[in-house]
């Protein structure tokens, strides 16, 4: 649950420090690819990688990674019903283009 945490965090310092993924990746020493799994899947990096990242965002890594706690679990349930949401709504597009389909 942490990772979802994690990954917004990431986000956010990067948009507030005005870097791009591709700027932050730079800086990292990875890819920007690297940079959007982190983001958008909350993959969490080795350690080098995180130290690295904390510091490129002029943060600590404890504030990137805290511990698990209620504030935590309420961020990520909050995050994850976003997700289903959004999700929802594109499955109801998908379904609406269907429908259209198949009715020419």
């Amino acid at each position: 649950m942490i990772s979802l945490v994690f990954s917004n965090r990431v986000k956010a310092m990067r948009e507030n420090n005005n870097y791009t993924r591709a700027q932050l990746a730079k800086k990292v020493g990875v890819s920007a690819g690297y940079i959007g799994v982190i983001e958008s899947r909350g993959l969490v990096p080795s350690w080098r990688v995180l130290y690295t990242l904390a510091k490129a965002l002029h943060t600590s890594e404890d504030y990137l990674l805290p511990e698990e706690n209620e504030e935590t679990k309420t961020l990520e349930i909050a995050a994850i019903k976003e997700q289903i949401e959004e999700k929802c709504k594109e499955i109801a597009k998908l379904e609406a283009r269907l429908t259209a389909l198949e009715e020419n």
